[in-house]
């Protein structure tokens, strides 16, 4: 949050970032990191102060040094001295959801406007583990409340299970074909997670009444021995070890018992999604492949999310065959391991949902139908036509950041021109017969 005001005599310029986290007895725990300034003048105001709606003040001076806000602000050098100090930061715990702001200049109190902080989009579990909230999925209720399905969601699945079933009849190439969930961090992690889980989760609801249609796969009970390293404290999605875990478990199932690339990772710390979100951001370390892999991409349609198409061919491949994953963004992580082993990976963004022309094309040996465990909500749909939807993407330049570059784009089809059907996909990366 940024802009500017006339208060006193000044032209008060600011920037604001509020971030906010859930604490177990319900209140939040919000962050505040603001600079604020006259950039003409030098001056900063004399403080802060924040009202919550049941009446606690919080008054914050300016005490943080932010040569950036000079340099942003193009602040004349003479003036530095005098307006190094723009920073304010503090910590307020509260129950509010919104706070009044007031800056005070030479004694006297101005209005500034009004925070309102939205849904809690993190968690915070024991020993610093972050968890996804506020997702249009609810998640924290997928895992604490009973679900009880209704018979559209049964009847739903159904409908996709069967379609799965008739794709692997109609495919006559396909010798294995499997549907994955990726479980949620808290169903693996739930004594660290905040919430008391529920005696019927939809998770256990949806195992029950679907575990045992052909090809289903729920790997949580092979990550769970492994939990620290299958996922990180700051990310939502698994890492590479806990991807690998799950696809090595998945060929076993398949009968297939590949040379397998060593089992090497580096630590390396990040963000992630979730830590991201907090202010300050927080750090974690994630096992990462380091694990040696031939195979080079050889074809992105550069679409956004569902829509969007990459294939890797391996020269030396310890399964020569192809594997097609139509899947999510946890999918990205399987693929890091799945390249290393099949002579063709082609990873399609559907969230779980196959498009059987796009299968009759590639005539793959494998397949993998995965999606998430929050996504169980609503039924996914039998097919889709990835073309349809990847041209739609690209004609709006909904594209991925490398896509979003020209020079990029032309690799596979003029940027200029129409966006890539089933042609330029034919003539770009020729079908392993």
């Amino acid at each position: 949050m940024s802009g500017s005001k006339d208060l006193a005599g000044h032209r008060i310029h600011w920037s604001m970032r509020v971030g906010w986290r859930s604490q177990a007895d319900g209140t939040r725990q919000f962050d505040l990191n603001l600079w604020m300034l006259d950039p003409e003048t030098g001056e900063v105001p004399d403080a802060l102060v924040l009202t919550m709606a049941e009446g606690q003040v919080i008054r914050l001076v300016p005490s943080v040094p932010r040569v950036d806000a000079l340099r942003a602000r193009k602040l004349p050098e003479a003036l530095w001295p005098k307006a190094r100090l723009c920073g304010f930061k503090g910590i307020v715990e509260t129950g509010a959801a919104a706070f009044a702001v007031q800056i005070e200049i030479a004694g006297t109190a101005h209005d500034l406007g009004t925070i309102k902080v939205g849904s809690v989009t993190v968690l915070e579990g024991r020993n610093g583990w972050l968890f996804l909230a506020g997702d249009t999925n609810d998640s924290p209720a997928q895992y604490s409340r009973n679900y009880h399905p209704e018979a559209d969601w049964l009847a739903g699945w159904r409908s996709y299970f069967d379609g799965m079933e008739t794709l692997a009849k109609t495919q006559p190439g396909i010798r294995s074909l499997a549907f994955l969930v990726a479980p949620s961090k808290e169903t693996v992690l739930g004594d660290v997670y905040p919430l008391t889980p529920a005696k019927y989760p939809l998770i256990d609801v949806f195992v029950s009444e679907f575990g045992n249609r052909p090809g289903f796969f729920w790997p949580a009970p092979v990550l769970a021995p492994h939990r620290d390293y299958a996922f990180d404290k700051a990310e939502t999605h698994w890492t590479d070890f806990g991807a690998r875990l799950t696809c090595e478990a998945l060929l076993k199932r398949w009968t297939l018992t590949p040379a397998q690339p060593p089992a090497r990772y580096r630590l390396e710390e990040g963000r992630g999604d979730l830590g991201d979100k907090m202010l300050p951001a927080i750090r974690a370390l994630r096992p990462s492949a380091d694990w040696p892999n031939p195979a080079k991409l050889v074809f992105d349609n550069f679409a956004l999310h569902h829509g969007n198409i990459k294939i890797w061919q391996n020269p030396t491949p310890a399964i020569d065959e192809t594997l097609m994953i139509f899947g999510g963004s946890s999918a990205d992580y399987m693929v890091r391991y799945l390249s290393a082993i099949f002579a063709r990976v082609v990873s399609v963004y559907t969230a779980g949902v196959p498009d059987p022309a796009l299968v009759a094309l590639e005539r793959p040996a494998r397949v993998i139908l995965q999606t998430s465990q929050r996504f169980l909500t609503q039924p996914a749909a039998r097919q889709t036509d990835v073309f349809a939807t990847a041209r739609s993407k690209i004609e709006k330049n909904l594209l991925t950041i490398r896509g979003s570059h020209a020079k990029e784009m032309e690799r596979w089809h003029p940027a200029a021109g129409p966006a890539p059907g089933i042609e330029t996909y034919l003539q770009k990366t020729p079908v392993v017969a």
